[in-house]
């Protein structure tokens, strides 16, 4: 039987009952199918390449969060890996050792012998996994400085991973040594103030009975050259002792000061003028720098007036003929608090090194007379005005005190 082709593609049929296609047509159809798959994978794949972008970016945001809020902490943060590596150093541990991070990242923190104690503290976490709270330690800068630290540390811990290193935070705590020394000082003081005033009236009563029958001894005509010589001496030394009790007295002030408004600059000027006559005879010059617009300040006016004294008489003390003593006052702003900071320098012979961290100690003194309490009594009587005394020093150039008194914000000028 003679059938058309195109008669014989119509009716035929595949075994399941399907039409069946002319090849062209399946060519057409494959074709068709790989677009479309081509054309979906090209939109997963840039649907996908989207979210990595997202999650690059969100990555990097939150790595930015981290860093800033590393950045800000005043604390020292440091973080190891299970294999003692460092692999956070923020600026504030920077800072203190002294090591920028770029320096500390990647490499074993045993690498560094002067981070000895914070290693051992972290290797102790990770082989124990028992958290340390506020342990103290010491360590040694990069300057070779001293620095107390409080250090926490704990495990650092992931879910998915386990334990992954240790986390150390730390904080300075030369601050707060400094203060506890400075408490612990102004309790001794207290006690040996208290000490003092009492044997110094003691001793002043009988003193003030051989100072008295002395110069009695002093007027007598008939009394020999030899032993006018002895009562001299006998005169002299009361009046050094008396002296020393002052200072001791004046060391255990405890009396409420009297705080009056007081013109600072007529305070030196009157000081100064008290010791034109000392510094003439010296062949030294004193020069006074007080600046017009110094705050209105209140304090004890005598009290002051002491310390002004104490220092322009060491200053003329250690300066030799030729020589220049300058007090000078400027206003000086803190945190918004007005200050008086005034100096007395000088170009004498300057105070060794070694002396200069106990100049401030009651009784030390390198004069051959002296009670070695003016310093002291400066330094007490600056902080009974909350301001405090410093000072600065050279062998060849001289020494600067440095009293420095905060003002009430609220009163007039003078």
């Amino acid at each position: 039987m003679n059938i058309p082709f195109a008669s014989l593609r119509i009716r035929m049929r595949s075994f399941l009952g399907t039409p069946c296609l002319p090849p062209c047509a399946l060519f057409q159809g494959k074709r068709r199918t790989k677009e479309l798959f081509e054309q979906r994978l090209r939109h997963e794949v840039e649907a996908a390449n989207v979210e990595i972008l997202r999650a690059g970016e969100s990555a990097k945001i939150l790595k930015e969060y981290n860093e800033n809020i590393l950045a800000s902490l005043s604390s020292g943060v440091l973080v190891v890996d299970l294999n003692g590596a460092v692999t956070t150093f923020n600026r504030v541990a920077s800072s203190l050792f002294g090591a920028p991070a770029s320096t500390m990242i990647g490499k074993p923190l045993r690498d560094n012998p002067r981070l000895e104690p914070l290693e051992r503290l972290l290797s102790r976490t990770m082989e124990t996994g028992v958290n340390i709270r506020r342990n103290e330690l010491v360590i040694t800068t990069a300057d070779g400085r001293e620095i107390p630290l409080g250090v926490s540390t704990s495990l650092l811990y992931s879910q998915t991973t386990g334990s992954n290193g240790a986390i150390a935070v730390f904080t300075d705590l030369s601050q707060t040594k400094s203060l506890e020394e400075r408490v612990k000082h102004s309790e001794k003081l207290a006690i040996l103030g208290e000490m003092a005033a009492v044997m110094a009236h003691e001793i002043r009563n009988p003193l003030n009975s051989i100072a008295g029958f002395s110069q009695l001894l002093q007027m007598k005509i008939y009394v020999s050259d030899k032993l006018r010589k002895y009562v001299d001496i006998i005169v002299h030394e009361s009046f050094r002792i008396d002296d020393l009790i002052s200072d001791i007295l004046d060391f255990a002030h405890q009396k409420k000061n009297i705080i009056t408004l007081i013109d600072f600059k007529a305070l030196a000027d009157q000081v100064l003028s008290s010791k034109q006559a000392l510094a003439a005879r010296k062949g030294v010059v004193i020069e006074t720098r007080i600046g017009d617009d110094l705050p209105a300040f209140r304090g004890d006016s005598v009290r002051l007036e002491r310390v002004m004294l104490n220092l322009v008489n060491n200053a003329l003390d250690a300066t030799d003929s030729g020589g220049l003593v300058t007090l000078s006052a400027i206003r000086a702003d803190h945190n918004g608090i007005p200050w008086i900071e005034m100096t007395v320098a000088d170009t004498g012979c300057g105070i060794p090194p070694e002396n200069l961290e106990d100049i401030f100690k009651p009784f030390f003194t390198t004069k051959q007379a002296g009670t070695g309490l003016g310093l002291a009594i400066i330094q007490k009587i600056a902080e009974e005005h909350l301001g405090k005394v410093t000072v600065t020093s050279d062998l060849l150039n001289g020494t600067v005190f440095t009293l420095s008194l905060p003002c009430a914000r609220d009163l007039p000028a003078l």
